[in-house]
């Protein structure tokens, strides 16, 4: 069995499929797109200690694991959707109560990852604080699925009140900004999703393109990569890194 297919069996196994919150593990083409992720950070990292930070069901956990990285996985107890143990048995979730504080020594880790995260903490700066703490002097700050501001596609979301918005949106400059404030050098930056991943409310579509998964990636990397284009996607994808300031 596939990485793709555990992650989905082991999502419906555990029922995801019914909360709004777990239906993006049982959609190939978020699931592709997380592998994706890993690779990447894999291929960024050869070793080395990596903070995920908001893990959710633990699912970027599990994929990084298996990329023999060593993973602690952090998220708020009011964020529990589900006991680990039901998605992912070897993910074990740091639950913590506190919006912000990590709780972890300083420079504890070589890399953090925010995979969906950011736009949703209460207090940005202070995060951000946070997390250049417990980052070591170089330390890789990997920043994906960022909602980015002009993305077409919560647009029409919010104009025809269907499926979730995002209330904080970004650009690539104010992204970059943000980090260079709190000591981040960002030294990578791509906008990308400009074809629709989640058609939840219709659900025959939705079966379509996870049937045509791998195609639809191909095309959604080409079209994010024309300009001006791509101003309208969807996300953005960030590495920053830790300043030794």
């Amino acid at each position: 069995m596939n990485e793709t297919d555990l992650i989905m069996r082991q999502a419906l196994a555990a029922h995801l499929d019914a909360t709004p919150f777990g239906l993006h593990l049982v959609s190939r083409i978020n699931v592709l797109t997380y592998i994706r992720f890993a690779d990447e950070i894999k291929s960024k990292m050869s070793s080395g200690k990596i903070l995920d930070w908001g893990c959710g069901f633990g699912q970027m956990s599990f994929l990084l694991q298996q990329r023999h990285l060593q993973v602690s996985s952090y998220d708020i107890a009011d964020h529990a959707y589900t006991e680990p143990s039901t998605v992912f048995p070897s993910v074990s979730i740091l639950h913590g109560t506190d919006p912000v504080a990590l709780p972890f020594p300083d420079e504890s880790f070589d890399a953090v990852l925010s995979c969906g995260v950011l736009e949703h903490v209460p207090q940005e700066n202070e995060s951000l604080k946070e997390i250049h703490r417990v980052l070591r002097p170089g330390g890789r700050f990997f920043i994906y699925n960022l909602p980015q501001q002009g993305s077409y596609k919560e647009f029409i979301l919010e104009k025809i009140h269907v499926g979730y918005t995002h209330e904080r949106k970004y650009t690539v400059a104010s992204t970059t900004a943000l980090l260079n404030q709190f000591h981040f050098r960002v030294v990578a930056a791509r906008r990308t999703s400009m074809l629709p991943h989640n058609l939840t409310p219709i659900q025959r579509m939705r079966g379509i393109i996870n049937r045509f998964a791998r195609p639809v990636l191909w095309a959604d990397q080409l079209l994010s990569a024309i300009p001006i284009l791509n101003l309208t996607a969807e996300a953005i994808e960030i590495l920053a890194v830790k300043d030794s300031r």
